[in-house]
Order: structure tokens, then C-alpha cells, then sequence
């Protein structure tokens, strides 16, 4: 009984293209045996040897051997610097006089609101250790300890 094979052209390309291949694998292991060979024996293991402070650079490849010459390359940059940190005396604390600033006001008699160092504030509240003593159309009088202080627009 004889079987037929119906493939397309494409799949008969596929085949000549993947049979080539095989060949050719074939022929690079018969001319390199011995390559191959000796990396599964440890026959010819070639090594890398690295000497420093020679005056150039170069690779040298022998036929059992690797040596490379590592020099007047510069800075290594993988290598992190160490980073030296200079102590510094520490300062005693001052606090520094706060500076208010009036941004706006909307004033409405009673119900008159400010606008001091972005905060929203009416008679009565306290910033920085004031207190909002009167909202005027153009400024605002503030009290601490007795002394008044007025900032204006």
C-alpha cells in the first residue's frame, strides 16, 4: 500500500531550508570536534588573567591562554566614589520674626475676612501669635502682648 503525501510548497521550502541547516550543523561539528570535545573534557581550557598597573592596555589571546592588560582606562564607572561628609556644627535655633503678609481683604463691617499668609482669618483668630484686632477696607491691625501692629494692602 502506498501512502501519499500532500504538502503545500511552502512546507516543501520549510523542509529543503530546515534539511541545509541539519547539514550544516553536521559539518561544523566533524571540523570542530575537537573544540567541542575539549569543552566537555576540560581539554585546552583557555584562561583570562587580569594584570594591572602595566603601562598600556592590550589583550594578548594565545592558544591555551587570555591575558588581558587593564591600564590607563580612567575611573571605573561601576565603582561608586566614597563620599566624605564634613561635619558641621549645628546651630542653635533662633526663630526669626515672622513677616505677615496681607494678600486681601473683603470687607463687609462684622463680617469683614482677610487674607494673611494664605490663611483666610476674621476678627478674633490668632496667626503666628497674633490676634486679629480689626479688618479696615485697606488694613488690618493685629495685637501681641499688649503692642498693636497694622499691615496694610
Amino acid at each position: 500500500m502506498i501512502m501519499e503525501l500532500n504538502i503545500t510548497k511552502g512546507q516543501k521550502r520549510l523542509l529543503i531550508v530546515l534539511g541545509i541547516i541539519l547539514l550544516y550543523m553536521v559539518y561544523d561539528i566533524i571540523i570542530n570536534s575537537e573544540d567541542y570535545l575539549s569543552f566537555y573534557f576540560g581539554k585546552n581550557k583557555k584562561t583570562t588573567t587580569v594584570k594591572k598597573d602595566v603601562a598600556e592596555s592590550r589583550l594578548v589571546v594565545t592558544e591555551d591562554s587570555v591575558v588581558l592588560d587593564v591600564q590607563n582606562w580612567g575611573r571605573d564607572p561601576f565603582v561608586q566614589p566614597k563620599v566624605v561628609q564634613k561635619k558641621v556644627a549645628k546651630k542653635k535655633y533662633t526663630p526669626k520674626a515672622t513677616r505677615l503678609v496681607l494678600r486681601a481683604i473683603s470687607y463687609q463691617g462684622v463680617n469683614s475676612v482677610a487674607l494673611i499668609n494664605d490663611q483666610i482669618l476674621k476678627v478674633g483668630d490668632r496667626i503666628d501669635g497674633y490676634t486679629i484686632k480689626r479688618i479696615e477696607p485697606k488694613r488690618v491691625i493685629l495685637i501681641k502682648g499688649g503692642r498693636e501692629k497694622t499691615i496694610t494692602l
